[in-house]
């Protein structure tokens, strides 16, 4: 039995303030530190395994979190994964495109108040909280929805059983682990949201998850709550 760590990555230079989406934005100031914060947690856990979407702001988040680890941190690609698991002081670090971020569109780059000038809250709410809106030449979240799904039948379940994984990833990558590992309806994932780092840990055993913690406030980054970013 091991466990299962999701964070949303810390507060990038966009804060709360534009649509970043698969824009690769970096974190800002108060992001480093909401990150940091979070090194005692980490290495507390222990992971085994270490997964982030392809944006930086995801892997500026994991490795400022990995900073107080006892093992060497080495990036690597899938093909290397299974050995470098078992290699003694190793901690291996994998970047894949299936947890970016959802695409966002013509929204990406955009401000809040931009994007109102142009479209309703109701078409704003329903593009980013619905399953199948989709702002133009974006996403929807049932994409995100496949290709999480995707993920976790290759990167996770294989491992899982005694190996703790942590993920730094997206608000909706978040949402859609949620969705999956506990069976959610449409209706309740809806309202669901994480702020910059916060997280959810799952205990899973034998394929299911037995239980699950939403991790908030962790190593006093109660200011993130302050810079509640876009998705």
């Amino acid at each position: 039995m091991a466990n299962l760590v999701i964070f949303r990555h810390a507060e990038s230079i966009y804060g709360n303030k534009r649509y970043a989406g698969v824009v690769d934005i970096p974190l800002s100031n108060a992001g480093i530190l909401q990150a940091s914060a979070l090194s005692e947690y980490a290495r507390n856990f222990s992971p085994d395994i270490v997964y982030t979407s392809k944006l930086v702001r995801t892997t500026e988040t994991a490795l400022m979190m990995l900073r107080a680890m006892d093992k060497t941190v080495v990036r690597v690609g899938v093909g290397d994964l299974d050995s470098m698991i078992n290699t003694s002081g190793f901690l291996p670090f994998v970047e894949l495109s299936e947890l970016n971020e959802r695409n966002y569109g013509v929204l990406q780059n955009k401000t809040k108040d931009q994007v109102l000038e142009i479209y309703s809250p109701k078409q704003i709410q329903e593009w980013r909280r619905g399953f199948n809106g989709m702002p133009p030449e974006g996403e929807n979240f049932c994409s995100v929805i496949e290709r999480t799904n995707e993920f976790i039948k290759k990167y996770i379940f294989p491992y899982i059983d005694v190996h703790n994984i942590l993920i730094v990833a997206h608000q909706n990558t978040m949402r859609a682990f949620f969705y999956l590992l506990l069976n959610k309806l449409p209706h309740e994932i809806e309202k669901i949201e994480f702020r910059n780092c916060e997280g959810i840990e799952f205990t899973i055993v034998d394929g299911h998850v037995e239980k699950v913690n939403v991790l908030k406030d962790i190593g006093g980054t109660k200011y993130a709550d302050l810079h509640r970013g876009v998705d």
